[in-house]
């Protein structure tokens, strides 16, 4: 999430662990997971143990392309605390709801 120290991933991190336990049968889809194969993909030395190490908006349109490329495959959608504030976030949000997914979201 933009804005936030290291993109919020700690965060997405966490909530895909949370999530693969709920719902063992389903496949999860981490974002920050596909952001980060994104810039390694691009720029390897921006990328560090699952995190970005410098600033990567240069590549933010091939982020969100491949993101909701991955949500296009997706039913749910589930929004950890602060999305509002995430632009890329209300996009998705905004497609999910145009696809009748289950909205789930972080208490």
């Amino acid at each position: 999430m933009t804005g936030l120290p290291n993109y919020n991933y700690e965060a997405f991190y966490r909530a895909e662990t949370i999530l693969k336990t709920i719902y063992p049968k389903k496949t999860i889809i981490n974002p920050a997971k596909i952001g980060y194969m994104v810039v390694k993909s691009k720029d390897d030395s921006l990328c560090a143990d699952g995190y970005f190490a410098g600033d990567v908006s240069a590549f933010v349109d091939d982020i969100i392309t491949a993101e909701r490329d991955a949500l296009s495959t997706c039913d749910c959608i589930y929004l950890l605390k602060g999305w509002e504030t995430s632009k890329g976030t209300r996009t998705e949000l905004k497609y999910a709801l145009e696809h009748n997914f289950e909205i789930l979201s972080e208490k």
